[in-house]
């Protein structure tokens, strides 16, 4: 970060990916963590009751989140980088993807048959009337940070019931990795 004259912070990403070359998982699990602070704050900008676009513009963020989730436990698990970019954008084949990776799926099973053909479609990108398949998110965001927390334990941490996590609050340096 750094600020400009106008008082402006300013992020450099591509420095800050540089930090995560080696283990691309951990700059995913940031980047979805974060994209699913944007989803609460969406979400409590709504009144409870009511629908409108703000909605939408929550469930693009939640959908956002999964997905980089999912590809960070992928990654993590020694799935082919290269290999992730062709599941795009659909959740149903990732999160079917993960759980024969032995990730449990089921906390966010429901939400993701829900929301994962319209978000692969951009709908919740270039909304256009209509019906547009919504989930809660003050239901749906908990439901996610559960995976994401299962997520940030490697594979082998989770198999070997290791409870120790990586401080992911501020950036991971190569040799800052857990061991």
């Amino acid at each position: 970060k750094r600020p400009t004259e106008a008082g402006d912070v300013i992020v450099d990403a591509g420095a800050a990916a540089e930090d995560y070359v080696e283990r691309p998982h951990l700059l995913r699990l940031l980047l979805a963590w974060a994209y699913l602070d944007a989803a609460e704050i969406v979400a409590a900008q709504r009144p409870k009751d009511e629908l409108d676009y703000i909605e939408v513009v929550g469930m693009q963020l939640l959908a956002q989140a999964l997905e980089i989730t999912l590809k960070a436990y992928l990654s993590w698990s020694g799935f082919p980088e290269q290999e992730l970019e062709g599941f795009r954008h659909d959740l149903a084949a990732l999160t079917k993807t993960c759980g024969k990776w032995m990730l449990d799926t089921r906390p966010i099973g429901p939400i993701v048959d829900r929301i994962s053909e319209p978000y692969k479609q951009h709908w919740y990108r270039y909304p256009t009337p209509g019906e547009v398949p919504l989930v809660d998110l003050r239901t749906a965001i908990p439901l996610c940070r559960q995976t994401w927390r299962v997520v940030e334990l490697s594979p082998s941490e989770q198999r070997r019931g290791i409870k120790t996590r990586p401080d992911l609050s501020k950036p991971l340096r190569r040799d800052d990795a857990p061991s």
